[in-house]
């Protein structure tokens, strides 16, 4: 196995900012080519923009394509701090990588800035073969930007010792909202200062944009006129009101999470009954030494919510840029990330659903953490919604997106504004965004 390089990208002076780059024109892709590195060996070396727990993810696929892949070697570089604005630097810089680590959220950003490559032109897969809604992610204004490297839909995990000491039955596949909320606050401890909880009955993710929009909009409320990329502010509404009343009540009686105060400790530490989220954290949970245990963790599907059911859906994968010299070579190595190839390798690690309908079965990822069971992870995924996220060129408004329906819930759960005050204020702070 060839050699590998980690190079720590720090930028020790960075006067560049999102809202700098925002107002900036596209790219101008003839002007911006990256240098066709070579290494001693005569390698072509592509460089890779990477940040966090995705190194590790990365570095499998990388290291299991180089193995039957001769002439190309793999530099990694992490970037620290704000990615975004630092990749961005690193374009304008024209010092810019190859390939790119993104979430799903950071696309339509960069693709609107040209500095994305339309994967159309280089890529050669076929879409009926993969989960539609992870295809969606990586698109921007009906092209392919980013190729998805697996399958996460939100999922609600649940500690079985808990559930066994309060004698509640376990969750089952279908179960309703309302037989959540009953759930939860039966699993709720009290302590003896009033409003303090020793064990929350769950923790739902309420500053997530994958969980807190679409349980507001499932409840009946509203964020935008039309869903989910409006046009027009829409939260202040009589059945948003109602939804955060209901959310309010249920933070209240120790059923759900306080994501906004300084709460109880986390599901991995025995202090919440259940909690949701996707596959990608189950290494962290079943840890031995850090979380509960596969033996201790059961799974189902969401509730379903009693206006309208929303599921939400999300991954991250990679992306050319456009200033690449080595166009063909990285879409290569993208088509080597979703073959069967690939796919097993990644899903080895255990955070990872194929994002592959063909792989619904495979042992790979079944049987990647003995115990627990695979249905929930790809049941229901017909209801997969995409968070709310605006796709207009400004970062800043995009960004301030999230911020204003999670600063109307932090006025909500910290006694700040009553349900319908913080309606109205995160319908002016829409309001003011969507005129950016």
């Amino acid at each position: 196995m060839k050699a590998r390089t980690r190079c720590i990208v720090l930028f020790l002076v960075l006067s560049l900012t999102v809202g700098l780059f925002a107002g900036c024109q596209k790219a101008d892709n003839n002007d911006n080519v990256s240098s066709d590195e070579k290494n001693e060996n005569g390698d072509i070396v592509i460089r890779v923009a990477v940040q966090g727990s995705a190194i590790a993810d990365l570095e499998v696929l990388t290291e299991a394509y180089e193995e039957t892949h001769e002439g190309i070697t793999f530099k990694l570089e992490e970037i620290l701090g704000d990615y975004t604005t630092k990749l961005l630097a690193q374009v304008a810089a024209k010092k810019a990588p190859d390939l790119i680590w993104l979430s799903d959220i950071q696309v339509p950003g960069l693709a609107s800035k040209g500095v994305l490559t339309d994967l159309s032109e280089y890529i050669d897969i076929n879409e009926d073969e993969f989960y539609e809604s992870m295809l969606d992610c990586g698109k921007y204004d009906g092209k392919l930007y980013m190729l998805s490297r697996d399958y996460n839909h939100v999922v609600c995990y649940y500690n079985k010792q808990i559930f066994d000491e309060a004698g509640v039955a376990y969750p089952q596949e279908g179960w309703t909202w309302e037989e959540f909320e009953e759930t939860a606050e039966k699993l709720a401890v009290p302590s003896n200062i009033a409003g303090i909880y020793e064990r929350r009955g769950a923790d739902v993710n309420l500053s997530w944009g994958a969980t807190a929009p679409l349980i507001i909009m499932g409840l009946g409320g509203s964020l935008t006129t039309p869903y989910p990329n409006g046009t027009e502010a829409n939260f202040d509404t009589e059945g948003t009101v109602e939804a955060l009343t209901r959310i309010k009540k249920l933070v209240d009686s120790g059923a759900l999470r306080n994501n906004y105060k300084d709460d109880v400790g986390a599901f991995e530490n025995g202090k919440v009954g259940m909690y949701f989220n996707t596959r990608s954290i189950m290494k962290n949970i079943t840890d031995e030494t850090t979380g509960l245990g596969a033996e201790n963790i059961g799974v189902v599907s969401l509730p379903i919510l009693p206006v309208k059911h929303y599921v939400g859906a999300g991954t991250s994968g990679y992306a050319i840029l456009s200033s690449s010299a080595y166009k063909e070579e990285v879409a290569d190595f993208l088509e080597f990330t979703v073959s069967k190839e690939g796919q097993t390798v990644f899903a080895k690690s255990g955070n990872c659903v194929p994002i592959r309908k063909d792989m619904i079965d495979d042992p790979a990822w079944i049987d990647s953490v003995p115990g627990i069971p695979s249905e929930p992870f790809v049941t229901n995924f017909e209801y997969d919604t995409l968070q709310p996220c605006l796709t207009i060129e400004n970062e800043n408004a995009v960004t301030n997106f999230d911020t204003s329906w999670r600063n109307a819930l932090y006025g909500l759960l910290n006694d700040i504004k009553t349900p319908k005050e913080a309606a109205e204020y995160g319908q002016a702070e829409m309001a003011n965004i969507l005129k950016q």
